[in-house]
């Protein structure tokens, strides 16, 4: 028995009957979530792209990891593929976060029902049971090609382990701490959010790290439906034979794959412990951040995103380093950037 007509026959009527809805659904998506995450990576410069990769390893990692995420970086900038290699971050960034925001409460529901947990282990069995390349027939068939078809394909693959690390994570607590906050009085709320999820953290950052792996696996099979990224450069290799245009375009996605591997295995080792700043005391606060900034009139157009870390120096002084960038081009078609040192003292 040969199914393939009736699949061939259900894609034409999704096609003829919902052809705008999934025009406005990919149009949408692409105008208020892709494309500013894009224009931020693309007009960020490389220096201070490095200098915040250097410093997120030096929180998490110290020394070691920080001069990791240093040479590891230069290499990109050296081989000429900087730009490519940010384009293939926007993309694997853009699936991650929607695969982790559909992933992740699928999984906490798996680990509190038992029933959903075996629904959900049949659909993720089998998106992992099939071949890279079924990712794509669909999504183009729907879609056509291009990124947002690239971003549908790798959600698709790399979904599975949000899923299942968090379901595990959430479902292995120990029962004597549950039971213990229950005779406490917390209600089903309260277990969740104050006990079950605190303690599943390590696990949803294990699947958030697999789900990264994963998404850049598949990057390079979607060079295949019109992706300008690392992973054209390694199809381009392969079709022509240039070895050396290949390998060099994968190791440059292995040392992206590897910066963030370490960035987050250590950022899970460290939750728990205490936190000290760059010179050794105790710190209280330090964090990365993203900030989003508009006026009131006519917000779109002056829309500006920025990127920042923040660390106690000395004694309650912190260093506030951030570039922000208007996701607008000016008449000239480019993108204004500055680059801010701040500084500020906390009581």
């Amino acid at each position: 028995i040969n199914t393939s007509l009736f699949w061939e026959e259900l894609v034409k009527y999704i096609n003829i009957n919902y052809f705008d809805n999934l025009e406005s659904f990919k149009i949408t998506l692409l105008t208020f979530f892709m494309l500013p995450i894009k224009k931020f990576f693309l007009g960020i410069p490389w220096p201070w792209f490095i200098f915040i990769i250097t410093i997120i390893g030096w929180y998490f990692g110290k020394v070691k990891l920080a001069l990791l995420c240093l040479v590891m970086s230069i290499f990109i900038v050296t081989t000429g593929l900087w730009e490519k290699a940010m384009i293939t971050l926007y993309l694997c960034g853009s699936s991650v976060i929607i695969a982790s925001i559909i992933g992740i409460p699928l999984g906490i529901w798996a680990g509190l029902s038992s029933r959903a947990n075996k629904i959900l282990t049949a659909f993720i069995d089998t998106l992992q049971t099939l071949p890279s390349f079924v990712y794509l027939i669909p999504v183009v068939m729907l879609f056509r090609v291009g990124d947002f078809t690239a971003m549908i394909a790798v959600i698709l693959y790399a979904l599975a382990p949000a899923v299942r690390y968090t379901a595990h994570g959430v479902k292995n607590i120990n029962n004597q701490i549950v039971e213990a906050a229950l005779i406490s009085g917390c209600s089903q709320r309260q277990l969740l959010f104050k006990i079950r999820l605190p303690l599943a953290l390590p696990e949803i950052l294990l699947g958030i790290n697999q789900t990264i792996m994963l998404a850049l696996s598949m990057l390079v099979i979607t060079a295949l439906v019109g992706t300008r990224d690392l992973g054209q450069e390694v199809y381009i290799g392969l079709t022509k034979a240039d070895i050396g245009r290949g390998l060099v375009a994968g190791l440059c996605v292995a040392f992206i794959s590897i910066i963030a591997d370490r960035i987050i295995k250590a950022g899970e080792d460290s939750l728990g412990d205490a936190n000290y700043d760059l010179f050794g005391r105790y710190n209280w606060t330090k964090e990365v951040y993203v900030s989003v900034q508009a006026p009131t009139e006519e917000m779109m157009d002056n829309l500006t995103v920025g990127l920042g870390y923040s660390f106690n120096a000395w004694k309650g002084l912190y260093v506030e380093p951030n570039y922000s960038m208007g996701l607008n081009e000016d008449e000239n078609g480019e993108r204004e950037g500055t680059f801010n040192l701040g500084l500020a003292y906390r009581f």
